[in-house]
């Protein structure tokens, strides 16, 4: 007789229904941003690529000292503060530029890419340090699967909407209304949330506890090899998203259709690997393979002229991406104490977010030095050389979280 398991707690799924909602709002703004930027610039890789980096700099100056406050403070509030300070910024911006006859300047698209990247910064650990708490131990990781497959489910159907909104013409005015209606969900369905209590400090200092957080992953040297393993994926892998219109203008030589379905071909690939275990890398050692894989798709995407291979590329770098990133947070949240939750999670999202930026700026400066093809070579070898790397540590060591 087969048996049915039971569905996830409603106040999680609550939480994770407002977390996707503000991813939503994330990914349409993202992908109008990109596109408004590499229109005004004329496909400018540096131009774009600086977005990014404005986009996602919070992500890395944030977490460290967030973690520690998020195993202080009520972590209900560090989800739903930013996400009503953002729907407000976003009214406002709306109701400015609606019916605006000029084209925005540069820098006033790069300021609110910031200033979301900032709301996203705080709201992102405090959603993923919160879910321990609403599920069962045996449902963790059940949790973890469905709050990835939300959340890059997003990346599929955000790019979608708003290049549909595009094609019929939408502008920036569309692109913050859509932003603040998302943000209104997340923060009306985080009101059914239960709120959290605040935490004591285990060292009393808050300078201590961060510090004490950074340490717990020298503790661990899986721990930390597991952070150095989401940072080499993201910064030599997932950052090709930089200068992805770039490659659609210039590579492809395509419009903001083109550009709409590499990112919906990203945004799939990057879902399938919530649902297809496989992808999902139980093991230290099983991220050398995935590494391997996804630094051949990366040269595809950044060399090859033919859109259809290029989509194919994006899917498997997101999937593969996404995949080492769900198979390696499954391992640390359940491996990690409730006292070091908070830091350590915020670690790893530094770690897959904060890195991100600075692969931005890499990836831009580099090709506007050596060339699309160029840099994608450079980045698949710099990708084979960790997987090897982590390969030959594993054979030695044995370990994992």
């Amino acid at each position: 007789m087969s048996t049915r398991r039971a569905p996830l707690p409603r106040v999680f799924l609550a939480a994770a229904v407002s977390n996707f909602s503000r991813q939503m709002g994330f990914w349409v703004s993202v992908t109008f941003f990109q596109w408004h930027v590499a229109e005004l610039s004329g496909g400018d890789a540096g131009a774009s690529s600086t977005l990014y980096f404005l986009q996602l700099l919070p992500m890395f100056l944030l977490p460290p000292t967030l973690g520690a406050l998020i195993d202080r403070w009520s972590r209900w509030w560090l989800m739903v503060a930013p996400g009503g300070a953002m729907t407000v910024v976003a009214i406002a911006a709306a109701t400015a530029t609606t019916g605006m006859s000029d084209q925005p300047e540069v820098w006033q698209i790069q300021l609110l890419a910031l200033l979301l990247g900032i709301a996203t910064a705080i709201s992102s650990p405090a959603f993923q340090a919160v879910i321990p708490g609403l599920v069962s131990v045996t449902e963790l990781p059940r949790a973890l699967a469905a709050g990835a497959a939300l959340m890059n489910g997003s990346r599929l159907v955000g790019p979608g909407v708003a290049g549909l909104a595009l094609a019929l013409g939408g502008n920036l005015a569309t692109c913050l209304w859509m932003l603040a209606g998302f943000e209104s969900i997340g923060f009306l369905l985080m009101l059914r949330v239960s709120r959290d209590a605040p935490r004591a400090s285990s060292n009393g200092k808050y300078l201590a506890d961060i510090i004490d957080g950074f340490r717990e992953t020298t503790r661990r040297p899986a721990l930390g090899q597991a952070l150095q393993l989401v940072a080499a994926t993201s910064l030599f892998g997932l950052a090709y998203l930089s200068v992805l219109p770039a490659v659609t203008v210039q590579v492809l030589d395509a419009g903001d259709f083109t550009y709409a379905v590499l990112l919906a071909s990203a945004a799939l690939g990057a879902l399938a690997a919530a649902f297809v275990k496989p992808l999902q890398p139980r093991t230290l050692k099983a991220v050398s393979g995935s590494l391997a894989l996804m630094a051949a798709a990366v040269f595809i995407v950044m060399a090859s002229p033919v859109i259809s291979l290029t989509a194919t590329a994006c899917f498997v770098v997101s999937a593969v991406g996404a995949g080492i990133m769900i198979g390696l947070n499954i391992q640390i949240q359940q491996a990690v104490s409730e006292q070091y939750r908070g830091r350590v999670v915020s670690l790893f999202l530094w770690a897959w977010g904060g890195i991100l930026p600075f692969g931005g700026l890499m990836f831009g400066a580099l090709v506007l030095n050596t060339g699309f093809a160029g840099t994608g070579a450079l980045m698949a070898a710099l990708l084979l050389t960790v997987a090897v790397l982590n390969w030959h540590r594993q054979a030695q060591r044995h370990d994992d979280i």
